[in-house]
C-alpha cells in the first residue's frame, strides 16, 4: 500500500509538472505550483513511511536483508557524482528522485506467483544505485561526461595489459579464441601506447579509435569489478580486519565503477542498430560523440612518464606480493592517478 502511495505521489508530481508546461498560459501558475508541492509532500511522506516499514521488516527478519557493504557502494557513487558534477544540488535532487524511483522494485514480477517482500528488500539498494547511475547519466550527460585524453588512454592500456597477465590470458595457447583475443588486446594496447608516446597528430580518426578503445577497456574493468565483488562475500561474514578493509575498498570502488559502467555501456551499445532508426545517421552521430569526447591535446612527456612509473610500480608490486585483488588495484590506480597528477602540478607551481 505504501509503495502504491509513493507511486501515486510521483505520478502526481510528474502530471502537475507536465500540465504546468503545456497549459501554463491557461492555468494559474500559483495553483499549479501548489499542486506540485502537494505531490512532492505526499511523495516524501510516503517514502518516509515506507522506509520506516522496510526498517521494521529488516529488524525482525531472520535473514540478512541489507548488507552493510551497500553503504560504501553508495558513498562511492556519491563521491564520483560530486567529482564529476561539482554541484551538491544536482546530487541531492538526483538522490531524491532515484530514491523514489527505486521503490518500483517492490512491484511484483510477472512470474512471481508468491510475493516475497524480503526478497524485494534485498534488491532495493541495487535498484537505487542503478536508477541513480542511469538518471545521473541521462539528465546530466553533458555536465558529467569527462573528456578522454592521451594520458587516460595510456593509463588504461597499461592497466589492460596487467589485467590480461593476471587473468592468465597468455597462458592457454591451445584455445584459438583466447589466442586471438590476447593478440588483439596486446596489439591494441601497445599500438595506443606507442601512438600516445610519439608526436603523431591527433586526427579525428585517431581520436575516434582511441576513444572507442578506452571505452571498451573501462567497460571490461567495470564488468570484471562487479563480478569479483559479488564473489568475495560480504563484510558481515568476515572477521579479519584486513579482509574487511579490502571489502570496504572493493565496494567503495564498485560504487565509483558503476558510474563508468552505465556511461560507457551506453556509448558502446549505441553502435548497434536500433529498430526503425536510420543506422547511417545514428552511426555518424555516435562517431561524433566519441571524437568530441576525446581531447585533441597531446599528453605532456612528464605526465606520460609519471603515468608509466606510477602504474607499472603498483601493478608490479601487486603481481609479486598480492596486496589487493586485481580489480581493486586497477580501480585504485585509475581513481588515484588524477590526484597524484594534481599534486605533482601543485609542487611544480610552487
Amino acid at each position: 500500500m505504501l509503495a502504491f502511495i509513493v507511486m501515486v505521489g510521483a505520478i502526481i508530481v510528474g502530471f502537475c509538472y507536465f500540465i504546468s508546461l503545456s497549459l501554463k498560459d491557461e492555468i494559474d501558475m500559483k495553483t499549479m505550483a501548489f499542486l506540485y508541492k502537494i505531490g512532492v509532500v505526499l511523495s516524501v511522506l510516503a517514502a518516509i513511511g515506507f522506509t520506516i516499514y522496510i526498517g521494521y521488516r529488516v529488524s525482525v527478519s531472520e535473514r540478512k536483508l541489507l548488507p552493510f557493504s551497500v553503504v560504501f557502494m553508495s558513498v562511492g557513487v556519491i563521491v564520483e557524482s560530486f567529482r564529476r558534477s561539482k554541484d551538491w544540488k544536482i546530487i541531492t535532487k538526483n538522490f531524491f528522485i532515484s530514491y523514489l524511483g527505486s521503490f518500483f522494485c517492490f512491484l511484483p514480477g510477472k512470474k512471481e506467483r508468491v510475493y516475497d517482500f524480503e526478497k524485494h528488500i534485498m534488491q532495493w539498494p541495487y535498484a537505487f544505485l542503478l536508477v541513480y547511475s542511469l538518471l545521473f547519466f541521462i539528465r546530466y550527460e553533458e555536465k558529467i561526461t569527462a573528456k578522454f585524453t592521451e594520458g587516460i588512454t595510456l593509463l588504461l592500456s597499461i592497466s589492460m595489459l596487467y589485467w590480461c597477465l593476471d587473468v592468465g590470458l597468455f597462458s592457454d595457447f591451445d584455445n584459438k579464441f583466447l589466442v586471438f583475443l590476447a593478440v588483439f588486446v596486446v596489439f591494441s594496447s601497445l599500438a595506443s601506447i606507442f601512438y600516445i608516446l610519439t608526436d603523431i597528430e591527433l586526427t579525428k580518426n585517431h581520436r575516434l579509435m582511441l576513444s572507442v578503445w578506452s571505452t571498451i577497456i573501462i567497460l571490461v574493468f567495470s564488468i570484471d569489478n562487479i563480478y569479483n565483488v559479488y564473489n568475495k562475500g560480504d563484510l558481515e561474514s568476515s572477521k579479519l580486519f584486513s579482509e574487511n578493509f579490502i571489502l570496504v575498498v572493493q565496494h567503495f570502488l564498485l560504487g565509483i565503477s558503476s558510474m563508468y559502467f552505465v556511461q560507457n555501456a551506453a556509448l558502446i551499445f549505441r553502435f548497434l542498430p536500433s529498430k526503425g532508426g536510420n543506422y547511417s545517421e545514428d552511426l555518424a552521430k555516435i562517431k561524433k560523440e566519441h571524437i568530441y569526447r576525446y581531447s585533441d591535446q597531446q599528453v605532456d612527456s612528464y605526465h606520460a612518464f609519471l603515468c608509466l612509473v606510477y602504474s607499472l610500480v603498483l601493478y608490479g608490486l601487486n603481481m609479486k606480493y598480492h596486496i589487493f585483488p586485481r580489480n581493486v588495484m586497477i580501480w585504485f590506480v585509475i581513481f588515484t592517478f588524477p590526484m597524484i597528477l594534481r599534486l605533482s602540478k601543485i609542487k611544480i607551481l610552487k
